[in-house]
Formats: structure tokens, C-alpha cells, sequence
């Protein structure tokens, strides 16, 4: 079972598959990717077309943001923290 550290919405049977976070807050996402990430590699695997889920469509009209920092527990627990 999954553990959320934020109030979810209900979504398909995941209480953390969507999240209600407040405007302007900072969060770390981690998630598999969805086949809609990948359609030129996933069509030609399938042979058809992958439908993109309103919510990835818009998750991906967003725009992108970046931290860099070492790949290690006490670089992330540091960045969590503030």
C-alpha cells in the first residue's frame, strides 16, 4: 500500500495517484512513466497509436523545472529540508 504525505484524491484505486497540493507549494514527484511518454517508441512497438491521459497531456504542458545536485540520500534529504 502506498504511504502519501499529502492529502490525495481518490484516483483508480491509488489514494496517492493524484495528489491535492496548494498552490505554489514545492514537492518531489516520482513516478513510472506512462507509454504516452514514449509514443514514437511505444507506436512502433504496439503498432498503434497510445492514447494520452488528460492528465499527462497537461502534466507535460507544464514547464519543466530542475534541480541539480549529487546523487546521494544527504543531497536530497538536504534539499527536502530546505
Amino acid at each position: 500500500m502506498a504511504t502519501c504525505s499529502i492529502p490525495t484524491a481518490p484516483s483508480r484505486g491509488s489514494a496517492c495517484s493524484t495528489p491535492v497540493v496548494p498552490d505554489g507549494a514545492t514537492g518531489v514527484l516520482l513516478a513510472t512513466a506512462h507509454p504516452a511518454k514514449f509514443p514514437a517508441v511505444v507506436s512502433r512497438a504496439l503498432g498503434t497509436a497510445v492514447d494520452v491521459p488528460p492528465a499527462l497531456a497537461d502534466a507535460l504542458a507544464r514547464p519543466r523545472m530542475r534541480t541539480d545536485m549529487p546523487a546521494n540520500y544527504a543531497a536530497l534529504a538536504s534539499l527536502l529540508r530546505g
